[in-house]
Protein backbone atom coordinates (compact mmCIF):
# COMPACT_ATOMS: atom_id res chain seq x y z
CA UNK A 1 0.00 0.00 0.00
CA UNK A 2 1.14 3.72 -0.77
CA UNK A 3 1.37 5.71 2.19
CA UNK A 4 -0.02 9.83 1.32
CA UNK A 5 3.22 10.88 3.59
CA UNK A 6 7.09 10.00 3.79
CA UNK A 7 6.95 7.52 6.67
CA UNK A 8 10.71 7.46 6.65
CA UNK A 9 10.91 11.58 7.48
CA UNK A 10 9.03 11.27 10.85
CA UNK A 11 8.82 7.48 12.00
CA UNK A 12 6.20 7.18 13.55
CA UNK A 13 6.07 2.95 14.88
CA UNK A 14 3.23 1.09 16.87
CA UNK A 15 2.32 1.66 20.19
CA UNK A 16 1.79 -0.23 22.57
CA UNK A 17 -0.83 -0.22 25.26
CA UNK A 18 -2.42 -2.24 27.45
CA UNK A 19 -0.45 -4.94 26.27
CA UNK A 20 -1.71 -4.67 22.41
CA UNK A 21 0.04 -3.07 19.43
CA UNK A 22 -1.48 -0.81 17.49
CA UNK A 23 -0.27 0.24 13.87
CA UNK A 24 0.00 4.28 12.89
CA UNK A 25 -3.29 4.24 11.61
CA UNK A 26 -5.01 2.66 14.13
CA UNK A 27 -3.39 5.18 16.90
CA UNK A 28 -4.08 7.83 15.08
CA UNK A 29 -7.95 7.37 14.02
CA UNK A 30 -9.10 5.11 17.33
CA UNK A 31 -6.88 4.88 20.06
CA UNK A 32 -5.86 8.55 20.41
CA UNK A 33 -9.46 9.76 20.63
CA UNK A 34 -10.78 6.66 23.27
CA UNK A 35 -7.40 7.30 25.54
CA UNK A 36 -7.92 11.52 25.47
CA UNK A 37 -8.40 11.49 28.98
CA UNK A 38 -5.81 9.69 30.55
CA UNK A 39 -3.33 11.29 28.05
CA UNK A 40 -5.14 14.82 29.27
CA UNK A 41 -4.38 13.91 32.80
CA UNK A 42 -0.63 12.41 31.91
CA UNK A 43 0.66 15.84 30.12
CA UNK A 44 -1.60 18.38 32.79
CA UNK A 45 0.37 16.31 35.76
CA UNK A 46 3.87 17.01 33.67
CA UNK A 47 4.11 20.60 35.15
CA UNK A 48 4.10 22.38 32.01
CA UNK A 49 7.17 20.33 31.06
CA UNK A 50 7.65 18.77 27.23
CA UNK A 51 10.44 16.62 28.38
CA UNK A 52 7.72 15.00 31.34
CA UNK A 53 4.88 15.10 29.41
CA UNK A 54 6.95 13.18 26.35
CA UNK A 55 8.36 10.95 29.10
CA UNK A 56 4.96 10.28 30.63
CA UNK A 57 3.08 9.06 27.45
CA UNK A 58 6.01 7.13 26.38
CA UNK A 59 6.28 5.14 29.36
CA UNK A 60 2.90 3.87 28.15
CA UNK A 61 3.49 3.71 24.39
CA UNK A 62 7.27 2.33 24.79
CA UNK A 63 7.85 3.34 21.33
CA UNK A 64 11.38 3.41 20.68
CA UNK A 65 11.25 6.91 18.92
CA UNK A 66 9.67 9.57 20.83
CA UNK A 67 9.69 12.02 18.38
CA UNK A 68 5.65 12.00 17.47
CA UNK A 69 4.77 12.67 21.08
CA UNK A 70 7.23 15.21 22.06
CA UNK A 71 5.65 17.25 18.70
CA UNK A 72 2.12 16.39 19.53
CA UNK A 73 2.86 18.08 22.92
CA UNK A 74 5.06 20.69 21.26
CA UNK A 75 1.82 21.63 19.30
CA UNK A 76 -0.67 21.49 22.38
CA UNK A 77 2.01 24.54 24.06
CA UNK A 78 1.04 26.53 20.98
CA UNK A 79 -2.56 25.79 21.50
CA UNK A 80 -2.43 25.26 25.38
CA UNK A 81 -0.37 26.93 27.49
CA UNK A 82 -2.19 26.74 30.60
CA UNK A 83 -1.06 23.11 29.87
CA UNK A 84 2.45 22.60 28.95
CA UNK A 85 4.54 25.53 28.79
CA UNK A 86 5.94 26.88 25.54
CA UNK A 87 8.57 28.10 27.09
CA UNK A 88 9.34 24.68 28.68
CA UNK A 89 12.86 22.91 27.50
CA UNK A 90 12.42 20.41 24.84
CA UNK A 91 14.17 16.98 23.73
CA UNK A 92 16.82 17.49 21.12
CA UNK A 93 15.16 15.96 17.58
CA UNK A 94 17.38 13.60 15.88
CA UNK A 95 17.32 15.65 13.15
CA UNK A 96 19.01 18.74 14.99
CA UNK A 97 21.68 17.01 17.37
CA UNK A 98 24.36 17.28 14.83
CA UNK A 99 23.56 20.73 14.63
CA UNK A 100 23.04 21.96 17.78
CA UNK A 101 27.03 20.04 18.67
CA UNK A 102 28.44 22.47 16.64
CA UNK A 103 26.57 25.57 18.24
CA UNK A 104 27.43 24.09 21.36
CA UNK A 105 30.77 23.74 20.68
CA UNK A 106 31.05 27.35 19.11
CA UNK A 107 29.31 28.62 22.11
CA UNK A 108 31.27 27.18 24.78
CA UNK A 109 28.87 25.78 26.63
CA UNK A 110 27.49 22.55 28.66
CA UNK A 111 24.25 20.77 26.79
CA UNK A 112 21.83 21.44 24.53
CA UNK A 113 19.18 23.20 26.80
CA UNK A 114 22.17 26.40 27.49
CA UNK A 115 22.58 26.52 23.57
CA UNK A 116 18.93 26.67 23.46
CA UNK A 117 19.21 29.84 26.23
CA UNK A 118 21.57 31.22 24.64
CA UNK A 119 20.44 31.50 21.12
CA UNK A 120 17.11 33.07 22.93
CA UNK A 121 19.32 35.43 24.18
CA UNK A 122 21.11 36.63 21.33
CA UNK A 123 17.80 36.99 19.14
CA UNK A 124 17.40 40.48 20.82
CA UNK A 125 20.79 41.33 19.31
CA UNK A 126 20.53 39.76 15.89
CA UNK A 127 16.68 40.12 15.66
CA UNK A 128 15.04 42.41 17.35
CA UNK A 129 12.00 43.40 15.23
CA UNK A 130 10.67 39.64 15.91
CA UNK A 131 7.11 39.16 16.27
CA UNK A 132 7.65 36.94 19.48
CA UNK A 133 10.18 35.87 21.56
CA UNK A 134 12.15 32.36 20.61
CA UNK A 135 11.36 29.53 22.72
CA UNK A 136 13.55 26.16 22.97
CA UNK A 137 11.43 24.50 20.14
CA UNK A 138 12.02 26.95 17.84
CA UNK A 139 15.98 26.57 18.21
CA UNK A 140 15.35 23.15 18.13
CA UNK A 141 12.97 23.48 14.85
CA UNK A 142 15.72 25.87 13.45
CA UNK A 143 18.81 23.60 13.99
CA UNK A 144 17.22 20.90 12.29
CA UNK A 145 16.21 22.86 9.69
CA UNK A 146 20.09 24.28 9.16
CA UNK A 147 21.05 20.98 9.36
CA UNK A 148 18.83 19.98 6.44
CA UNK A 149 20.26 22.96 5.10
CA UNK A 150 23.99 22.11 4.90
CA UNK A 151 23.25 18.00 3.97
CA UNK A 152 21.70 19.52 0.81
CA UNK A 153 24.43 21.83 0.22
CA UNK A 154 27.50 19.48 1.37
CA UNK A 155 25.21 16.93 -0.76
CA UNK A 156 25.38 14.59 2.17
CA UNK A 157 21.67 14.23 1.47
CA UNK A 158 20.29 14.73 -1.54
CA UNK A 159 16.98 16.36 -2.99
CA UNK A 160 15.61 13.58 -4.52
CA UNK A 161 11.95 13.03 -4.57
CA UNK A 162 11.34 15.97 -2.45
CA UNK A 163 8.28 18.36 -4.26
CA UNK A 164 9.69 21.29 -5.58
CA UNK A 165 7.92 24.16 -6.38
CA UNK A 166 9.00 26.28 -9.47
CA UNK A 167 6.99 29.57 -9.43
CA UNK A 168 5.59 30.51 -13.26
CA UNK A 169 6.72 34.06 -13.21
Amino acid sequence: MNSWCNTTAYPVEPIQLNDTEYSRIETATHVLKSNKEMLSKLILNSNGSVIEATAQINKIFQMKNDFPIFMAITDIAWFRPDMINPASPVPTGIGAIAYLDRLQEYLGLDNHESTCKKMIELQEEYWPDAKRKFHPIDIEYLSCECRKYYSYINKTKLFEGKNIFIPKF
